[in-house]
């Protein structure tokens, strides 16, 4: 159990030798991205509890290897996209909790409707929030929205999650990145390439 902690980043070595680990709290980190295949020598891992960190995206490959999973907690996070290759392989989802997010409601979500759509016992009170009104919806509502989306030429619609990660302990929002008062040593490395302040 490593929850309620103060863990920012993970080795993509960090659980190598944990091969017969069968749960994993993280929740209640600084969690604000993971890199591919960091879980994925965790081969008969079922729980996986990212819940209330900052991550931002869930991308191709940062759930590598997980087949065994059957509970995956990714609620309360800062979530806006996923691509759908993130999940593929997960075949044994029972339970996959995404409400609480900042999932932005467009054709990128499309898929992720049409499989909550499919599988409704997962994914919850899974929300968007509409760019327009700014109410949040049922991401299965983006279905009655598929005409628009299909309209639209293939080539013109981003699958990819191309969200900026923001250097640890800094706060990042519309291009600002505010690293004030952080008792930093030096100048973080990977800085948004999308900053207009620092």
């Amino acid at each position: 159990n490593l929850q309620d902690n103060q863990i920012h980043t993970i080795d993509t070595d960090a659980f190598r030798d944990l091969i017969s680990l069968e749960k994993l709290r993280l929740n209640g980190n600084k969690l604000n991205h993971l890199a591919n295949g960091t879980f994925s020598s965790l081969k008969q891992l079922q729980r996986l509890d990212l819940s209330s960190n900052q991550l931002r995206a869930v991308k191709k490959g940062m759930l590598q290897g997980l087949q065994a999973i059957d509970n995956l907690q990714l609620d309360h996070n800062e979530i806006t996209c996923m691509e759908a290759e993130a999940i593929n392989g997960l075949n044994r989802l029972e339970i996959i909790r995404l409400h609480d997010n900042q999932f932005v409601c467009d054709c990128r979500l499309l898929w992720l409707a049409k499989y909550l759509k499919l599988h409704p016992f997962l994914g919850l009170n899974a929300r968007c929030q509409d760019a327009d009104t700014l109410s949040h919806k049922d991401i299965t509502s983006l279905i009655d929205d598929e005409k628009q989306c299909n309209s639209m030429d293939i080539d013109d619609i981003d699958y990819t999650c191309n969200v900026p990660v923001c250097p640890y302990p800094c706060t990042c929002f519309n291009g600002v990145v505010d690293c004030k008062d952080k008792d930093l040593l030096e100048i973080p490395r990977n800085i948004p390439d999308t900053t207009i302040e620092l």
